[in-house]
């Protein structure tokens, strides 16, 4: 909420609560000093209606004050909400640096240690690896197929004695 004014916002004139209608006419009776009399209730009157336009005006200031002071109360609360924040981003953006830094120095202790021939190493074994693993693939498979045979034979030598001696 933004709150700007100008010393125009302080007339006295447009405080007067006294507004007459556009387009009437109105009638003024003649005051004592048009006659040459200056009357002391036309100035009393007067000095109480400054006073109560000054009233007013002092009513609409602090009323216009204490929308400043509630301002500047929610201000000065989300000026330290963000100085909050901030603290906490600037850990973790410390933070980040650190781990970022550490991360850098840990890769190049590996690249100096021998890392890339290690990996290559690694893709070397691996390879290999799968090489023998599809070589013990065929050759469990032929095994396979032998305690099959061997299976199919037993049986059927079973089964051709039993005959024999069933006869």
């Amino acid at each position: 909420m933004n709150i700007a004014w100008s010393a125009t916002d302080f007339d006295m004139a447009s405080l007067s609560t006294q507004d007459e209608p556009k387009g009437t006419p109105s009638f003024q009776k003649p005051s004592d000093t048009d006659w040459g009399v200056e009357s002391n209730v036309d100035m009393a009157d007067d000095n109480a209606r400054k006073y109560t336009e000054a009233e007013e005006a002092a009513l609409k200031l602090v009323g216009v004050l204490h929308q400043l002071r509630t301002q500047a109360t929610s201000y000065e609360t989300a000026t330290k909400t963000l100085n909050g924040i901030r603290q906490h981003l600037i850990g973790l953006i410390q933070s980040a640096a650190k781990t970022a830094y550490e991360s850098q120095k840990a890769l190049q202790v590996i690249c100096e240690n021998g890392g890339p021939e290690t990996l290559k190493r690694l893709s070397e074994l691996e390879a290999k690896m799968t090489k023998e693993f599809v070589s013990v693939s065929k050759r469990s498979r032929n095994l396979n197929i032998l305690i099959r045979v061997t299976l199919a034979c037993a049986v059927s030598s079973t089964i051709i004695s039993l005959l024999v001696l069933a006869k």
